[in-house]
């Protein structure tokens, strides 16, 4: 699959559940059922002591307060992905500042503006979207790509830096280096170029750290540490990492690293399986190891070095600017900063597709946990050669490191049986108010299907218990007008099935292809209402779910100004029609021009108190009734002449950080592997056993 549009790919239909302790992990960028909501108290208890202090020695600051940084950061990058899907063109790109806790949002069209705003973002205008960088960034991709072998050893990376609106190219700074800047393909969009000196390759063998083996011909080993625990859609046990712990190797038999001894090859895990180190467009550097050992234990949570780990709630996507924390065989616990979300960066002579972050990776680290608070966010691929194998000391320049995406890439890689659900404390994905954790085979290796459906337990709604009845219209969480709605859902065929609104239970039947329909007596009042559900067939009674609704006022109707009305008029009379009593306000923006009451002829006028500014306005309405508003009917306005002075838009890079374009070159980009007897990657899941591990290979 192709990540030249990478970000667009988030629609690919992906669940999440729990990591390998032999743990669990929540996996994906989209989800089947929205799991609970952990609170950042219980997320702070959960975190293992290297990693609180790790991120008070390279963050600064306490757990609490990197958690709220790291929800909100969480919300941004949920802001962002959204807004670039509505946006389309018109959309710049999406940055979050660490400072202001804010979603900062680049637009090439003032008139959306207000879309940013209402989804709590600061807006930038610049003339370049986001789809010209990243066509910009394809179209050097694909000349890198043709360059002879020897052009092609000069390149190191591609970045788009949204932020500032510009891509970095980042190449030797060898002679061939700099030749190579002058015949870069011209693109339409500002290029920085940088140089960095030659690939290093590291050649020693590393030890300690909780990690894995692959075992080769002979004596020929690969040390590497674990990622995300999963599952795959038949409940099996799997876990992600790296696939260049397994490329060009000709073993794969995985065994649990035994830290410190002579035979370092201990207890039996798996098989490396579904190895993907390629190059761009896919550009994929991950792996899952099938779990054949069914003495392991999956556990949705990461990095086990003080006998805790972190638990895991949720899977989500990178956003430039987030600070992130990682797990690594041979740094441990290690934190830092998003550079750059979208990068084309060679290592190791494959063109991968990744996001770049500061934290110190050092080789033994790939394949590790790249967390975002308590959220899944990706897996260590490579990063700049450090000298000495040793991470950068205060007053040393920032490292340069790598990941692959969990949620927007390798989840939607896996497909049908082997579709993959990463492990989480929360994670219930037939949203049978069981966990899915509890729902899995206590022999990992083995399918969990109790009632012989063919469907996995932990994906079957009717498994351990009958499912609950739904109600399909208002939907869960809606906003709908009808007072008197006519309330319909779905349940078992012929199902009993039982409503309760505020303590009055009623009990209709269900039809014999499942559905029922349920009239309401008098008017709803306008507001929040709930309905309990249930249903029983024969001697079998599911539990009881509730369903959300709003009833909100009707929109009130803008007649005049007409919509697109171009006009002269800095305080246009702004007219319509809405239910009577019932307050109008009226707004352009964020700013707002004045409220009235409906007439009993059902009719409202606005005068705005101040001149609009001069240009394009979209102008709102929106009625209250009883403390409830609706929703706001719109047009679109422009002043040609004159009006108040335009409020100020920032220019693109003032949403924190030092504003210039991140460097994306490295001091040599490597794998976090190493060659030799002994090759090294890293990133750890946690390893649980029933049985002790021995110094041996095991059969």
């Amino acid at each position: 699959m192709s990540k030249a549009s990478l970000r667009r790919r988030v629609g690919a239909a992906v669940s999440v559940a729990g990591v390998l302790v032999l743990g669990t992990a929540l996996g994906t960028g989209i989800v089947s059922a929205q799991p609970t909501e952990v609170t950042a108290d219980a997320v702070v208890q959960s975190m293992p002591a290297e990693l609180k202090e790790a991120i008070r020695r390279d963050l600064g600051k306490d757990a609490k307060e990197y958690v709220a940084t790291a929800r909100a950061a969480d919300k941004a990058a949920l802001a962002g992905t959204r807004l670039r899907k509505e946006l389309g063109e018109k959309f710049g790109g999406a940055w979050f500042d660490k400072n202001s806790k804010k979603l900062h949002v680049a637009v090439t069209d003032a008139a959306v503006a207000a879309k940013v705003r209402a989804a709590g973002g600061e807006v930038h205008q610049r003339g370049v979207s986001e789809g010209a960088l990243d066509r910009a960034a394809t179209t050097i991709t694909n000349w890198v790509k043709a360059l002879p072998a020897e052009k092609k050893a000069a390149f190191q990376a591609v970045a788009v830096d949204t932020k500032d609106g510009k891509l970095g190219v980042t190449l030797s700074s060898s002679e061939a280096g700099k030749a190579l800047a002058a015949e870069l393909p011209k693109v339409n969009v500002e290029v920085e170029v940088g140089h960095k000196q030659e690939e290093l390759q590291a050649e020693k063998d590393l030890r300690g750290g909780d990690g894995y083996t692959v075992s080769g011909a002979g004596s020929s080993l690969r040390l590497c540490s674990l990622g995300f625990n999963a599952v795959d859609k038949l409940g099996r046990g799997q876990i992600i990492t790296a696939g260049h712990c397994f490329d060009g190797f000709d073993g794969r038999k995985v065994n649990v690293e035994i830290k410190g001894a002579g035979n370092p090859v201990g207890e039996a895990i798996g098989l490396g399986e579904n190895v993907r180190f390629d190059n761009a467009p896919d550009g994929d550097d991950s792996a899952t190891i099938k779990v054949t050992n069914g003495g392991n234990k999956l556990l949705p949570e990461v990095n086990r070095y003080n006998g805790s780990g972190l638990k895991l709630d949720g899977v989500t996507d990178p956003i430039q600017g987030q600070e992130i924390c990682k797990s690594g065989r041979t740094t441990g616990w290690q934190c830092g900063n998003v550079v750059n979300v979208d990068v084309q960066v060679r290592i190791s002579n494959h063109l991968l597709s990744l996001f770049q972050h500061d934290a110190c990776s050092i080789p033994g680290d790939s394949g590790g946990a790249v967390v975002l608070g308590s959220k899944a966010l990706g897996i260590t691929s490579g990063g700049a050669a450090n000298p000495g194998d040793k991470c950068p000391t205060a007053g040393q320049p920032k490292d340069r490191s790598y990941a692959e995406f969990v949620g927007r890439d390798i989840l939607p890689d896996h497909k049908g049986d082997a579709q993959l659900t990463v492990l989480t404390s929360n994670g219930d994905v037939d949203e049978d108010g069981v966990l899915d954790i509890d729902e899995l085979n206590a022999d990992i290796t083995k399918i969990k299907d109790t009632n012989n459906n063919g469907v996995a337990a932990y994906r079957d709604a009717d498994e351990p218990n009958l499912s609950a009845p739904k109600l399909t219209s208002p939907a869960d969480k809606s906003r709908i007008t009808e007072r008197k709605p006519v309330l319909t859902g779905t349940a078992k065929p012929n199902a009993a099935v039982s409503l309760s609104y505020k303590g009055q239970t009623t009990e209709i039947k269900a039809d014999a292809s499942g559905k029922w329909t349920q009239t309401t007596g008098a008017e709803l009042a306008y507001g929040d209402h709930e309905i309990s559900l249930k249903q029983k067939v024969g001697e079998l009674t599911s539990r009881e779910v509730k369903s959300k609704f709003t009833v909100v006022p009707a929109a009130p109707v803008i007649t005049e100004p007409k919509e697109g009305v171009k006009s002269e008029n800095a305080r246009p009379v702004i007219s319509g029609t809405g239910t009577a009593k019932a307050t109008v306000t009226v707004t352009s923006g964020e700013t707002k021009l004045g409220e009235a009451t409906v007439g009993a002829d059902g009719k409202w006028t606005v005068t705005p108190a101040a001149d609009l500014a001069k240009g394009k306005h979209t102008i709102s309405a929106k009625q209250t009734i009883d403390k409830v508003d609706s929703d706001a009917d719109t047009v679109a306005y422009e002043l040609t002449k004159g009006g108040a002075a335009p409020p100020t838009t920032s220019p693109a890079g003032n949403g924190g950080g030092n504003g210039g374009l991140a460097k994306t070159g490295v001091d040599g980009v490597v794998p976090m592997l190493i060659g030799g007897a002994v090759a090294v990657a890293g990133g750890i899941a946690l390893l649980v056993f029933f049985r002790r591990r021995k110094a041996g290979v095991q059969s």
